[in-house]
């Protein structure tokens, strides 16, 4: 009886089309969607954007936190620090930034987690 079966499951498992092979790779494109590229997906800025959010942040004059350690990028951020939204001028993005020993943070908001540093 266990040899029947095991003959039916395995018959079952051959006769089932491969499921990985018929599945066609996306584009980071296509996973992230059309209106937000891979670098904003990514929560960072391309340097031509850093320019004008660097301008934007500094005519801000945001509250300077503060952190005692390294800040580094991946960096999970207490819930001491705040942060502010990104504008929509700089893209589609669920990013928000914050000021922390003096160097501007891109951060996810969701995790806290630090995504770029901009100095």
């Amino acid at each position: 009886m266990k040899r029947v079966i095991l003959a039916v499951i395995m018959a079952a498992g051959l006769a089932m089309p491969s499921f990985a092979a018929e599945q066609k790779a996306l584009s980071p494109a296509e996973k992230i969607g059309p209106t937000m590229n891979s670098t904003q997906a990514l929560g960072t800025m391309s340097s031509s954007q850093q320019i004008g959010f660097m301008t934007y942040a500094g005519a801000q004059k945001a509250t300077q936190q503060e952190y005692k350690g390294d800040l580094t990028v991946g960096l999970i951020l207490p819930s001491t620090i705040l942060f502010t939204a990104v504008p929509a001028e700089f893209g589609p993005t669920t990013m928000q930034w914050a000021v922390v020993n003096h160097r501007t943070l891109l951060v996810n908001p969701t995790t806290r987690t630090v995504t770029q540093i901009l100095d």
